[in-house]
């Protein structure tokens, strides 16, 4: 799992716990995510582990407006 002192900078470029991280990782993938309207959730227990929920709005078909 995350620290909880670490959980909240998780989605800040450039932050990281690795020596040879670059930190964006989580900022991009949250970026990527948030552009098409949808969220990430983070829940995490030390010693236990760590959960993304990844939610993404489910769109219908296009119109099709050349048949109208």
């Amino acid at each position: 799992g995350i620290a909880p002192d670490v959980l909240p900078k998780i989605f800040t470029p450039f932050f990281t716990t690795r020596p040879e991280g670059t930190g964006l990782g989580l900022p991009l993938v949250q970026k990527a995510i948030v552009s098409h309207d949808g969220s990430v959730e983070v829940a995490s227990q030390p010693g236990r582990g760590t959960r993304f929920v990844i939610r993404l709005p489910l769109a219908g078909p296009p119109p099709d407006s050349a048949r109208a």
